[in-house]
């Protein structure tokens, strides 16, 4: 070491440091010095930035030792004295579960800067999410994309320098408010020109909400209103992104988002389904929020908000606020839809749809999409969906029953009547045969009477033929002409063919010849066919 030990360091003792160039009793006198010289540190820091080796390492350790007055991570509002590197910590800006925001001045390039450090109690994998947030930054250069500026240590601790919007986030500018639809419009084509660029690069963001999108209105005069179509508008907070071509950092069934903006698949711990459609779901309830003033699902449980996003329909936009428009509503139904295939297929689509609408154009993407709603209720309404389909089908099976029962009585009533008609029409068939038959019947006496009576008999002989054939030809005119008018109308039962054959019967009584019981029978056999 020169003679100037108990001084401040000369640049050229710290470049030999750095360099690795000093005997160790050297280096451990600078390190002593270093310890108890704040600017010095700075100065080392700076030198660092661009150095390698064991010593980096060493030094690293000692610039972000712990200064007086405590951890400069845990206070809220940060001493002049204490420093980062080359950034002096001003002000908190804002702290979550495992980081926390300051807002920083770069003493080098004389400008405002924000440094996000881990808190103390930091896990492996909160550490390597943390690296993978810087390095997603790094890769993304958007104007609606906070811009990083290097990843460094603070106190032990890894910390991220990125630009500094000031202004306000979106949630506490809406403060449960909605905005007009052209703002709202307005503000998520930029989120989406902004996300589609992330998309490009392979970078899915999973934590899109309000609280994550700054809004700023710096350069523009006091006087002038506050409003989102004037805001300079950048999308932060990348800690929870995934890089599409790289291994998951989280572990499989593990939830990441936030309970209130998740999407159904990050809700189930689904990370194979996760993709470009988790974000698209994350703008349109950044949209469902910009239009009504709330998100689409909230709860004072998050665990009661997280099942209402598995198992519910959000509430439609213009039942709670009839005046918008009924595209910008199907719009946004539609990036809330349950299943990433019913959504955008990716955020150009959406942006496409709200450039359609902006213009005065029907929204062409979310048109015929009412069965994909319906479906959509279904799969979010399970155990209903069962039992409404269970009731229709139970009801339809009872009905069907019904009629089927009602069509068999009419149609046993039907048969009924049909059967008891046509037994009436045989009975009285039968009656009129029965009268007609005793009819011939007694003409026949009659007429055998006649011929008795009249002696014409007499002429011939008992046994002659002639008189045979007298009385065949009698017999036989009478049966046929009575058989030929009865067969035209009549079906004959065997009881009445019965009947007949008496007849014939009684007939060869008087007429025994072969040849007319014959033409008698013939007779009898054409009526049984």
């Amino acid at each position: 070491m020169t003679e100037k030990q108990s001084s401040c360091l000369r640049p050229v003792e710290i470049a030999a440091y750095v360099s690795g160039r000093l005997s160790e009793a050297n280096a451990q006198t600078l390190e002593l010095h270093v310890h108890q010289c704040g600017e010095c540190r700075q100065s080392l820091a700076l030198a660092l930035r661009d150095g390698s080796g064991d010593q980096v390492g060493e030094l690293l350790n000692l610039v972000a030792a712990e200064v007086p007055g405590g951890v400069v991570g845990d206070a809220s509002v940060a001493d002049s004295s204490e420093m980062f590197s080359r950034y002096r910590l001003m002000r908190v800006l804002g702290r979550g579960g495992t980081a926390i925001v300051w807002e920083a001045w770069d003493c080098v390039m004389r400008r405002s800067v924000a440094v996000k450090h881990l808190l103390a109690e930091k896990s492996a994998w909160q550490e390597s999410r943390f690296l993978q947030e810087a390095s997603v930054l790094a890769r993304l250069s958007h104007p609606n994309i906070v811009s990083v500026h290097e990843l460094a240590y603070h106190h032990g601790r890894l910390a991220i320098v990125m630009e500094h919007v000031p202004g306000v986030n979106l949630a506490k500018f809406l403060r449960g408010s909605p905005v007009a639809e052209r703002e709202a419009i307005l503000l998520l084509n930029s989120l989406c020109a902004a996300v589609s660029h992330a998309h490009l690069q392979g970078v899915i963001h999973r934590d899109l909400k309000p609280s994550n999108v700054l809004l700023s209105w710096q350069g523009q005069p006091e006087s002038a209103a506050r409003k989102l179509s004037n805001a300079t508008i950048k999308i932060t907070d990348f800690g929870l992104a995934c890089v599409i071509d790289a291994s998951q950092q989280t572990e499989v069934g593990q939830r990441v988002g936030t309970p209130g903006y998740m999407s159904p698949e990050q809700v189930a711990g689904d990370v194979a389904a996760t993709g470009e459609r988790t974000d698209v779901y994350g703008l349109g309830a950044i949209l469902y929020e910009l239009l009504v003033g709330r998100p689409p699902f909230v709860a004072e449980d998050p665990l009661v908000t997280m099942s209402l996003i598995r198992e519910r329909l959000p509430v439609a936009p213009r039942l709670l606020l009839p005046s918008i428009s009924v595209d910008l509503e199907a719009i946004c139904l539609k990036c809330l839809a349950k299943l990433p295939a019913d959504r955008y297929g990716s955020v150009t689509e959406l942006q496409a749809d709200l450039e359609s609408v902006l213009a005065g154009r029907p929204a062409l993407l979310v048109m015929h999409t009412g069965w994909r709603r319906l479906r959509g209720w279904f799969l979010s309404h399970r155990l209903l969906t069962v039992c409404l389909v269970t009731t229709v089908l139970a009801t339809s099976a009872v009905a069907w029953l019904m009629v089927r029962t009602v069509s068999l009585q009419r149609q046993l009533g039907l048969q009924a009547v049909q059967v008891q008609q046509a037994k009436t029409e045989a009975q009285t068939a039968r009656l009129r045969l029965q009268s007609e038959l005793w009819t011939a019947m007694e003409n026949w006496e009659r007429s055998l009477s006649y011929l008795k009576n009249t002696g014409l008999l007499r002429v011939f002989d008992e046994n002659s033929a002639e008189r045979r054939q007298l009385l065949g030809a009698a017999a036989i005119q009478a049966f046929r002409a009575y058989f030929d008018n009865a067969a035209a109308s009549v079906a004959y039962t065997a009881a009445e063919l019965q009947a007949a054959m008496r007849f014939v019967d009684l007939l060869h009584t008087h007429s025994p010849e072969y040849s007319i019981a014959k033409e008698l029978a013939k007779i009898a056999a054409g009526i049984e066919q």
